[in-house]
């Protein structure tokens, strides 16, 4: 049934909202933790990077002592040096060089500052690496005695992981570092994938528990709210008995030998039974309609005549004056329906009018469009309220009764058959309804 259909809706809906919220809220906070995760691997990097071009000074500086000349030593060196370096004398005569930029640069801005950063590449001179912690093995103090005496720079490319590079901070002992060569660009593309891969996993998870945990939570209520459902529809089918009974048997009333007060009292059980039927109605539409009546061309003059006979007996309890213009108008839609529509909207102009007071009704055709105009002279809305009032179970007026879903209903029914609903209304003046199609 549709309105079943519409409350399972918007469980799910109600469902959707929750873990949205609760979804949103983890992705920022794993996205903080991520972000500290992702932050901290880089500053690993940076300290394994700055441990390895360590190494590699150590490595290149026992290996021009031990060959006691630079140009013998250069073939061990590029055989057992991974890291690209360069040599580069005092004079800023290039000794050897496995780096493949433009070192007079390099050399220019590392003259100044102990790094040097050109695009992605990092280039650190080696008097900043002797300020390193070095590892549990030392080198015995001559070797770099004698790398300084041949007043030489040893300048090594690394990886620019970010735009700062601190001297890092071991949190291990130097016999823990993992001294390999470690290919920086690699292990910085591994990094953000398994974060990536580690927060995907995690929105997944979580998404799956919130949600059982959701539908576990909201099951007690959405039983609640079903059994409810079913007492309404129950007791609607109920009422249709009792009411079908009181309403002809006030029809096919014998009123001959009836007193004017009886008759008084009978006219008063007539309209009570009518505003119930007319409540009825709105239950039965709102609770069990499934949208697939029958469609016709239906006279919409005759139609709204027999209407306004149907109400004529609540109109005149309120001493209510009828104005009516109607000219031929015809509309395809199912006609249950459309009975719905008007009922609701002249029993409005009924309910929150003034005793003596007037009900214009205009039924009239403008080029090929047909247009339905519904006045009354009652208490009218404020600007703030119009909005609101096709909202379901809304009531401006609390003092004039009723439920709130009459014009819910014609909303819903105008919006089926492209009907354009327009509302104006004045505090103290009353309201017009405008409906076009």
């Amino acid at each position: 049934m549709r309105s079943t259909m519409s409350k399972s809706a918007k469980f799910h809906k109600s469902i959707v909202y929750i873990l949205a919220l609760y979804l949103g809220t983890s992705i920022v906070l794993l996205g903080v933790i991520c972000s500290v995760m992702y932050h901290k691997g880089l500053q690993n990097l940076k300290a394994s990077q700055v441990a390895q071009m360590r190494d590699d000074f150590m490595k290149i500086a026992t290996i021009l002592y031990e060959y006691n000349n630079v140009q013998k030593a250069k073939n061990e060196l590029q055989s057992a040096i991974d890291t690209p370096f360069a040599l580069v004398d005092s004079s800023g005569v290039i000794l050897l060089s496995t780096i493949d930029d433009d070192l007079s640069t390099i050399t220019q801005h590392i003259a100044k500052e102990p790094i040097a950063r050109v695009g992605e590449k990092l280039f650190v001179d080696h008097r900043f690496l002797r300020h390193i912690p070095p590892p549990s093995q030392k080198l015995p103090k001559k070797i770099f005695h004698y790398v300084d005496s041949l007043h030489i720079r040893v300048i090594l490319q690394g990886y620019n992981i970010d735009d700062t590079l601190p001297l890092p901070f071991f949190s291990h002992p130097p016999t823990q570092l993992d001294l390999a060569f470690i290919d920086i660009p690699k292990e910085v593309r591994k990094l953000k994938v398994e974060i990536l891969l580690y927060f995907a996993i995690a929105i997944v998870l979580m998404g799956i528990i919130a949600y059982y945990l959701t539908r576990l939570a909201l099951t007690p209520i959405r039983e609640k709210i079903q059994a409810l459902e079913r007492f309404i529809k129950d007791s609607t089918h109920e009422i249709n008995t009792p009411l079908s009974v009181i309403l002809m048997s006030v029809q096919t009333f014998d009123t001959s030998n009836l007193s004017e007060s009886n008759l008084t009292k009978l006219q008063h059980i007539k309209l009570s039974a009518q505003n119930l039927n007319h409540l009825y109605q709105n239950l039965i539409f709102l609770n069990f309609y499934q949208g697939k009546g029958v469609l016709q061309e239906i006279n919409m003059q005759g139609l709204v005549e027999r209407r306004l006979e149907y109400f004529s007996a609540l109109f005149a309890q309120k001493s209510l004056t009828i104005t009516k213009d109607l000219s031929p108008a015809h509309l395809y839609a199912n006609y249950d329906e459309i009975v719905i529509l008007l009922d609701n909207l002249l029993s409005n102009a009924m309910k929150y009018n003034t005793k003596g007071g007037s009900i214009g009704i205009k039924l009239c055709k403008l080029e090929s469009t047909f247009t339905l105009i519904i006045t009354d002279s009652g208490c009218g809305l404020e600007s703030s309220q119009i909005e609101q009032i096709f909202t379901r179970y809304t009531r401006c007026h609390e003092s004039q009764g009723g439920f709130g879903i009459g014009l819910c209903l014609v909303k819903e029914i105008a919006t089926r058959y492209g009907i354009t609903i327009s509302v104006e209304s004045e505090v103290g003046k009353g309201t017009r309804f405008c409906l076009s199609w």
